[in-house]
């Protein structure tokens, strides 16, 4: 597990994290793997997606039939969340061998910016798609704009929950660096639909027994190869009737967060 907390806020390769979150999912030896995968609709995510895919998906969940494998999968505007997902998929992989035992469920939250470096630094939300400058992420940049679309005042009211104005810190320049918005907006967004999945997890009761693994994460989209930032890990288990759940990472205020830039690589920290 130290491997995987270690990429906690540093910029990393998505083949990397993939692959140390494979090593670390193995070291469970659980008879049972099962996995989740929250992604927004754009297709700048397909790296993303490949990499989990390749280096997780095929090398530990149950083959579904013909031999493939596959995870409970959920792709719309902005990477939601959807209430109820995680105790669905959990109840797909609940397969006998896991009444025998336990399985280890993952579940993985990308949200996304783009990011350039330019003579001034790093640029955050803007580059260019095709033939054209677009944003990344339309459903983040929507949001911040005011837009009034379904899945903006969905974004709007959990960047409200709790009684946090997120939404505020984030448009006020005196709060958050209006350069850094773009990607701050993405680190909360992550951590906030993986706290939506953290209540699922603590509301419903497993088919079998369950080590629930949760990764809010960063897609960096680039000109070149993507890379990614976990934000935080959540370890809920229940294997036994008493309930242990841990979490490290970044918090979900964007007003503490703070960036600097380690040997060329992207390291997201917090004031105290």
């Amino acid at each position: 597990m130290k491997r995987l907390l270690d990429l906690i806020g540093r910029e990393r390769d998505v083949d990397e994290v993939a692959r140390t979150l494979y090593t670390v999912a193995d070291g469970f030896r659980a008879p049972v793997v099962g996995a989740m995968q929250v992604t927004c609709s754009d297709e700048s995510e397909r790296e993303c997606i490949d990499a989990f895919h390749s280096n997780v998906v095929e090398h530990l969940l149950p083959s579904l039939k013909f031999g493939t494998r596959s995870r409970f999968r959920i792709a719309n505007l902005g990477a939601r969340y959807e209430r109820g997902a995680v105790a669905i998929a959990e109840d797909h992989y609940s397969t006998g061998e896991a009444a025998g035992a336990f399985k280890l469920m993952i579940a993985k939250v990308n949200s996304h910016v783009c990011v350039e470096s330019t003579s001034d630094g790093r640029r955050f939300g803007s580059m260019r798609r095709y033939d054209t400058e677009s944003v990344y992420c339309g459903a983040l940049h929507a949001l911040m704009d005011g837009s009034e679309l379904p899945f903006a005042k969905e974004l709007g009211e959990l960047f409200r929950s709790g009684g946090k104005d997120r939404l505020g810190m984030l448009l006020d320049a005196k709060r958050v660096e209006p350069a850094y918005r773009s990607l701050f907006a993405a680190v909360v967004n992550a951590r906030l639909q993986v706290e939506c999945a953290v209540d699922d997890v603590r509301e419903c009761s497993p088919r079998t027994p369950t080590f629930f693994l949760l990764l809010p994460c960063v897609t960096l989209n680039r000109k070149g190869k993507d890379t990614e930032i976990v934000c935080g890990v959540w370890q809920l288990d229940r294997r036994s009737s008493e309930p242990v759940d841990t979490y490290r990472g970044l918090g979900d205020d964007p007003s503490a967060y703070r960036l600097s830039i380690d040997r060329g690589q992207i390291l997201l920290d917090e004031a105290p």
